[in-house]
Formats: C-alpha cells, structure tokens, sequence
C-alpha cells in the first residue's frame, strides 16, 4: 500500500506544480484543492487497495482450492488405483480358491452348524455318489455309518463349544448305493469376532483303498502265522514220525518173528491180530511224514 499511497501523491503534488506554473491561481485555493486531490487520491486508493486485496484474496483462494483439488484428485486416483489392485488380487485369491476347491483331489465342503451341505466340490460328490441338489437337502449326520456317529458328535459338540477349532478323525460313510466309504475327516471352522462360528469347513480323503490293503495285509500276516505254526507242527510231526517208526519197525520185526514160529498154535491169531495193528500205525506214519513234507494224503479206511 505505501508504494500505491507515495505513487499518487506524487501525481498530486506534478499536478498542482503544474496548475501553479501554467495557471497561477492563488495559493490558498491551491492548497485547498492540494488538500482536496490528496484527500480524494487516498480514498480512491483506499477503494482501489481494498479491490485488489480481494481480488488477490480471490486469486489466492481460487489457486489454493485448485491446489486442493489437483491434490484430492491425485489421492482420489491413487485410492481408485489401490482399489482395483485390491480388487484383482481378490479375484485372483477367489478363483485360485475356486480352482482347489473344485479341481481338489479330496472331497471339500462348507456346511452349517448343523452338519448341512452348503457349498460341495464336485471330488466329494463323486465320492458319496450324489448329486450337488442331492447333497444340499442332506446332512453328513444322515450319511454317517452308525457305528461313528456317536465319536464324531464328541468332538462336534467341543468344536461348537470353543474347546477346540477343529478336529480330525476316521470316518465311514454310506454312499448312494449303500456301499461303505472309509475317510480321513478333517474338520475346521471359521469364527466371528466374539468367537461365534460362522461356517465350517470339512475336508474328506477317501482311504478305502488304504484301508483295503491295511485288511489284505492282515490277512497275509495271519496267513503267515497259520503257515508258521504249521511249519512247527510239520516239522514236530515229522520227529514223531520217525520215533514212531522206528517203534513200530521193532514191533513187526518181533511180531513176525514170533508169528511164523506160532503157526497153528492159540497164540497165532494174537499176532496176527498185532501185526495187522502194527502195519496200520506204519501207515499213520507215512502220512505224519507227508504231512511235514507238506503233502496232502488221505487216510485209509480201516
């Protein structure tokens, strides 16, 4: 403003010099209109001072807003920006959850907290042999083989109650066609902030061919006990066998000696009688010794 003020008194002061000089009016009426042309000066720069502060004020507030809003507009895009970064990576979070859940080598599926079937991957439909509409109007409870249905429901009722987040077990199944399914169960859930659970998801491992050969093998290993014990008897057969044997040898040889000597006498038929007893137990002898040979023979008729 002092620069403005000094400005227009300076234009005063050349205009009355010059009004002096060419006109010459008295000096009371110079000074009067000096005074005059000041005072009109100062108003009129006042007025014009106090314009172009609101003009700069505007100016000011008009360049700060844009500023302001090339700011805003900025962040605006960045925010947009991060949105959709955000938004893709949950899509691509989404479908790659998708994928394992549907393209899935086990059986997977969210379900309410009273076991229903709420979301089902095509793996554990092909399991049960059901339908995802068939499925969806069932609970796992209903497909339960009745023997697991009273462990499964232990550990259920711990996993509702907050004891535990989740829990794993065996499980046997019905499928559609009445046939039995064996599992691994893994159970776990998802919970709210006050711990409430929200749903529950159940992963399903078919292990019927685990459990086929787990029963295959028992049965060789018992297989192999039988055959063990056999190979003990064989192997006792056959040391009975040959004492046996050699008794019986010393019996016939005496018995045929004494019966060749005896002939027609009363003691000839008791010999005889010996010697056909004694014959009969080498036969019994024979088939010990197959036996521990592992050989089949069937016994004689008396």
């Amino acid at each position: 403003m002092s620069w403005a003020l000094t400005a227009g008194n300076a234009i005063v002061l050349i205009y009355a010099a010059a009004t002096w000089i060419f006109v010459g009016p008295p000096i009371e009426m110079l000074l009067t209109h000096f005074f005059y042309m000041s005072g009109i000066n100062l108003l009129g720069m006042m007025v014009c001072y106090s314009l172009e502060l609101m003009s700069r004020r505007d100016f000011m507030l008009n360049r700060l807003l844009t500023i302001e809003r090339n700011k805003t507009r900025q962040l605006n895009d960045r925010l947009e920006q991060r949105v959709e970064e955000r938004t893709e990576e949950l899509r691509v979070s989404e479908e790659t959850f998708k994928g394992f859940f549907n393209q899935g080598n086990i059986g997977m599926a969210i379900t309410s907290l009273d076991k229903g079937w709420l979301i089902i991957n095509e793996k554990l439909c092909s399991m049960f042999g059901y339908s995802r509409t068939e499925l969806a109007k069932m609970t796992w409870t209903e497909m339960t083989y009745p023997d697991d249905l009273e462990p499964d429901l232990v550990e259920f009722r711990k996993l509702i109650s907050g004891e535990t987040d989740g829990y794993e077990r065996e499980m046997r199944f019905i499928r559609k066609d009445n046939s039995l399914i064996f599992t691994h169960m893994t159970v776990s859930c998802l919970r709210r902030e006050d711990r409430s659970i929200d749903k529950i998801l159940a992963t399903f491992q078919d292990i019927s061919h685990q459990k086929q050969a787990e029963k295959e093998k028992e049965t060789l290993e018992e297989q192999l006990r039988q055959a063990q014990k056999l190979e003990s008897i064989g192997r006792l057969a056959g040391g009975v066998a040959h004492d046996y044997n050699n008794i019986s040898s010393i019996i016939i040889g005496y018995a045929e000696w004494h019966w060749k000597g005896h002939t027609g006498s009363a003691a000839y038929q008791d010999l005889e009688e010996i010697l056909t007893a004694a014959r009969r137990s080498t036969d019994i002898t024979r088939q010990l010794l197959a036996f521990a040979r592992k050989q089949t023979i069937a016994p004689k008729n008396a």
